[in-house]
């Protein structure tokens, strides 16, 4: 009972330091190591995307994401939301490309990469 308080505790916290961060920006290749679905799923999005014809993505796109070339948006609000752009501009020209809801997001993220986050 103790221990799943201060894991609660511990979440809430983590939460709220991130929250308060608003925003991060970080690189593909980042995001593969420290949360290596959400780069999956980010990644199966831009290569379906590139294989419809109507849409712009190519596969030039999907080669700099996969090279770590693609800046990646973490948005940290009542649920945590994902942006890809090759900058900051094209991430602002589009919605977020996918979503998870914090107890997700906080079981996923590598502990040492979010120690460095609350930094």
């Amino acid at each position: 009972m103790t221990r799943k308080l201060i894991a609660d505790w511990v979440e809430e916290e983590l939460q709220r330091i991130l929250q308060d961060l608003g925003v991060i920006y970080i690189s593909s290749a980042e995001l593969e190591r420290v949360l290596p679905d959400v780069y999956d799923d980010l990644l199966e999005k831009l290569e379906a995307w590139a294989a419809d014809p109507s849409n712009t993505a190519s596969d030039e796109d999907v080669e700099a994401f996969k090279a770590g070339e693609y800046q990646v948006e973490i948005l940290f609000g009542d649920k945590v939301s994902y942006t890809a752009g090759r900058d900051r501009q094209e991430i602002a020209n589009q919605p977020a490309w996918g979503y998870d809801v914090w107890g997700d997001f906080l079981e996923a993220a590598t502990k040492d990469w979010l120690l460095k986050l609350i930094k």
